[in-house]
């Protein structure tokens, strides 16, 4: 489950509203439908190894938002992209996604388009840069942890693998334990379970 514990209530309820949902507005369900219509795309943020990476994924969010609302900034962005050969050259390949989104960044348009994304949701009530936000520093702070603690992962294996014996269940729980440890080291809201943890053992 790729999708932080903070998101899942927003994404929930994002679920649950839909056409036939009374009390909302025109404007709330076309946003609602949109975003969900998104999804797939908002959760390529589980598979980015850098910040870079990360920032396509959030642009090609917003691109696709402003093309099912709809908005007025998303028809000369459009332009950008499929006049671009570079796009037509990445069709069908791992790049096609990337191409897409540095053509629509090209465009005079896009600030103006990212512009009016954030403006349809904020109408809303949606906390768009908060939800991105959430994604892109919970992610940064997962590679850093995983990164910091890949050297206590590697010695663990090694020691499983050379066990006198071969290891028991119980040798490979305490290895588990102790790897994710060294993962909270390193992330910052963990900080205080991680010191509890530390004075336990």
């Amino acid at each position: 489950d790729p999708w932080p514990d903070g998101l899942k209530s927003h994404i929930k309820q994002s679920e649950n509203n839909t056409m036939a949902d009374t009390n909302l507005t025109s404007d709330e369900i076309a946003f609602t439908n949109a975003f969900n219509a998104q999804r797939m795309t908002l959760a390529g943020f589980a598979k980015c190894s850098s910040r870079e990476e990360l920032h396509v994924v959030r642009d090609g969010f917003y691109l696709g938002l402003a093309s099912d609302l709809g908005l007025d900034e998303y028809g000369p962005v459009r332009e950008a992209v499929i006049t671009d050969a570079a796009v037509a050259e990445a069709a069908g390949t791992a790049n096609a996604f990337r191409r897409t989104v540095e053509a629509a960044r090209t465009s005079e348009r896009w600030d103006d388009l990212v512009a009016s994304v954030s403006a349809a949701a904020a109408g809303v009530g949606s906390d768009l840069d908060g939800i991105w936000s959430t994604l892109e520093v919970g992610r940064l702070e997962w590679l850093g942890a995983a990164g910091a603690a890949h050297g206590t992962k590697t010695t663990l294996r090694t020691a499983l693998d050379h066990q006198c014996g071969g290891a028991t269940e119980g040798d490979a729980s305490d290895a588990r334990m102790i790897w994710m440890y060294a993962l909270s080291l390193s992330i910052p809201l963990l900080v205080q379970e991680a010191e509890v943890w530390r004075r336990a053992v």
